[in-house]
């Protein structure tokens, strides 16, 4: 029997159609009924499973249930993690519930460390590692710890990488090259 992680390698993922509202402001509405189908395939090429993916994917689902987290809370939160495989890059991304300050530091070749200032993780489901390797990623693990009065995500990597990063509003993205 296969294991869950050799199944992940050979994923697909579909878009279900999307009806999006353009703004005035340039940006864009999505319109809640919008799905992603994540469909897995065993080796022999036969259906295996299909599921809806039903995390955060930034600018497209912001939140899950139907209020976004709050901005009132003491110290910034880091509300998600999440990992996305793009064409030539593999991103990671961290949303807070209130744009937060943050540095980059890469202590050696194969790991960088996200830490964020007066930021912590309250979920333990944001806390939880992001075993990646099974990808085709240079990404081989995101592991989120809370320290002291800081948040930080050491990001270990197979090889030795390229990366770029910004922040946008509540999210900060790390690209990673594959």
């Amino acid at each position: 029997m296969k294991n869950c992680l050799e199944i992940l390698a050979v994923s697909i993922l579909t878009i279900a159609p999307l009806t999006v509202i353009a703004q005035s402001n340039a940006s864009s509405q999505l319109v809640p009924n919008a799905e992603i189908v994540h469909t897995f395939v065993d080796d022999e090429g036969k259906l295996y499973q299909q599921r809806r993916y039903q995390g955060i994917i930034p600018s497209i689902r912001d939140y899950l249930g139907t209020t976004p987290p709050s901005k009132k809370t003491k110290r910034a939160h880091i509300t998600w993690v999440g990992f996305q495989q793009k064409e030539l890059y593999s991103r990671i991304f961290v949303q807070t519930n209130r744009p937060s300050h943050f540095t980059l530091s890469k202590p050696d070749p194969l790991t960088i460390v996200v830490s964020f200032d007066n930021t912590r993780i309250p979920r333990m489901n944001e806390r939880r590692d992001l075993v990646t390797h099974a990808f085709q990623t240079r990404v081989r693990e995101i592991r989120p710890r809370n320290r002291g009065k800081k948040s930080e995500l050491v990001i270990h990597l197979s090889e030795p990488a390229g990366y770029l990063y910004k922040q946008n509003g509540s999210y900060v993205f790390i690209d990673i090259e594959r």
